[in-house]
């Protein structure tokens, strides 16, 4: 090979590395920012059969990903007030718009899902254009199963909820929200 063609080449193989690292720096961008517009604080009311709830949502961005923080205080028919928090941190995966849960550290700093067989909720969030699904799978004691969905939707002053619980493939509960964006 002449001085000439071997300069070509070396060319051609940095041109070709270079162009093959700005799409994979385009793809990491745009992947890490699907979550972006959810980010923010979110308040609503719903009454249910139940009782009413006051809920809030609060998605932040975290190392590699976002945490999702959500509460609810719950006030029963019968007079009596009960409060939940739950907070999960996600982290992308290798297929875009879809997040896995790592709320656990392992041996070497990093974080793992939690493990459904000892009970722990397994999540994850798929994002798809002005929706966010965050999916909780529970192994329950007796090996059956329940799933919660939450279903978060962009609207134009805040999202919109819709919370299902399945049990062993049977629909248990279902709540529809409007919450409005405070921060």
């Amino acid at each position: 090979m002449n001085v000439r063609a071997m300069a070509d080449y070396r060319h051609w193989v940095l041109l070709s590395l270079a162009i093959a690292l700005s799409g994979l720096v385009s793809v990491q961008t745009a992947r890490a920012d699907m979550f972006s517009p959810f980010l923010g604080k979110f308040e609503g009311h719903v009454d249910t059969e139940e009782g009413e709830r006051d809920l809030t949502v609060e998605i932040v961005e975290e190392k590699r990903g976002f945490r999702v923080n959500w509460a609810a205080r719950i006030l029963k028919s019968d007079g009596r007030e009960k409060e939940r928090a739950y907070s999960v941190w996600f982290v992308k995966t290798e297929r875009p718009g879809i997040y896995r849960s790592a709320v656990k550290p392992n041996a070497f700093g990093g974080y793992v899902p939690v493990d459904p067989m000892k009970g722990e909720p397994y999540s994850w969030v798929q994002i798809k254009g002005e929706s966010m699904t965050m999916y909780a799978l529970v192994v329950r004691d007796d090996g059956g199963y329940d799933m919660l969905a939450y279903k978060r939707r962009l609207t134009e002053t805040g999202m919109h909820l819709s919370f299902s619980r399945v049990r062993d493939g049977k629909p248990l509960r279902g709540i529809e929200a409007d919450l409005k964006r405070v921060e």
